[in-house]
């Protein structure tokens, strides 16, 4: 059974609740990308850390090469990969915010 009042058109003050509601979703997901970016640079930047870290050890003679190449793929270069899977997370959730928003304006005209 299929609820035919829910095909009815929108009242203007059901549009302008609507649009309120949708506006506050793309201000969440703006925000939430830049969480992503954030913990995205983090992440990065610690993946490089952790490569630097691990170069040093072996150039100090501290760890052998299998040993510092091992280090450097399991914490370094995932760390770095994950950073920039959140980046990109990131991004496409502000992308998909920015559709969203123009889509509401383009529903007011």
């Amino acid at each position: 059974m299929s609820n035919d009042s829910s095909l009815a058109p929108l009242t203007q003050e059901q549009r302008e609740v609507q649009d309120h509601v949708d506006y506050e979703r793309v201000v969440d997901a703006r925000t939430s990308a830049r969480v992503l970016r954030r913990l995205a640079y983090t992440a990065g930047i610690l993946g490089f850390l952790s490569i630097f870290a691990i170069a040093w050890a072996y150039l100090r003679g501290e760890m052998s090469a299998e040993a510092a190449v091992t280090a450097a793929f399991s914490s370094g270069f995932l760390t770095i990969l994950t950073g920039a899977s959140a980046y990109g997370s990131g991004v496409n959730l502000d992308i998909n915010a920015s559709r969203m928003e123009r889509e509401i304006r383009r529903g007011r005209e």
